[in-house]
């Protein structure tokens, strides 16, 4: 589509999209970029580069991006919470203060854009905290109308997966190593789904044994 149509601001924000899914963010930035030059009011890429620019952490640009979508969608969610999120990091704490009434009501009463995490660095409210999470665990993993349970596995355990991107040396893996090793097997099947990048320590490879089964979805 590009070669057809070197313009096409939709496209360069796609092949952007494709680009980060693969890790390639320095790449990907170039493309948002491309369709911001050629429509400078595309929220989708500001959006999308907004957030490569704060995985590289390049805060700056990260919010400098958020608050133009903020001046064109004033109730752009996504864009709220990304610029908290770009503000944390620079220690910019009037633009926390000032975002926060908004992100006090909006994690809870929007579409679910705003980070449950992000709110746990700004608040310490219980409530507050438990409130925001709904609604982004419905806009991250929508139920389907009828939900079903699993079957349960012919040996009768309870079948447990952790999911997490930090089972190599890190200190969630330090955390939890003892945790899956004590669960008890005549009870339960313990699954570990990775999909963080493996670094061949001693930590990852205790975790590997210490689950009933590993798998790497990345």
């Amino acid at each position: 589509a590009i070669q057809r149509n070197p313009v096409h601001a939709t496209a360069w924000n796609n092949r952007g999209a494709i680009l980060r899914n693969r890790a390639r963010l320095e790449e990907a930035v170039d493309c948002f970029s491309q369709a911001i030059a050629q429509a400078p009011a595309l929220v989708p890429a500001l959006l999308n580069r907004g957030a490569v620019f704060g995985i590289l952490n390049r805060n700056q640009a990260a919010a400098e991006d958020f608050r133009q979508v903020l001046a064109i969608e004033p109730e752009n969610s996504t864009a709220l919470g990304g610029l908290a999120a770009a503000a944390l990091p620079l220690c910019d704490w009037a633009t926390v203060e000032r975002l926060k009434p908004q992100l006090m009501v909006r994690a809870v009463q929007d579409d679910g854009g705003i980070s449950p995490f992000l709110m746990t660095q700004i608040f310490d409210d219980p409530a507050l905290l438990h409130d925001c999470a709904p609604p982004f665990l419905k806009r991250l993993a929508p139920l389907s109308s009828q939900p079903r349970p699993p079957p349960r596995p012919a040996d009768g355990r309870i079948r447990l997966a952790y999911v997490s991107a930090d089972f190599h040396t890190h200190a969630t893996a330090h955390l939890i190593a003892d945790l899956i090793e004590r669960h008890d097997r005549g009870r339960f099947a313990v699954i570990g789904i990775s999909y963080g990048a493996p670094d061949g320590g001693d930590l990852q490879a205790r975790l590997q044994r210490g689950f009933d089964r590993f798998l790497d979805v990345r």
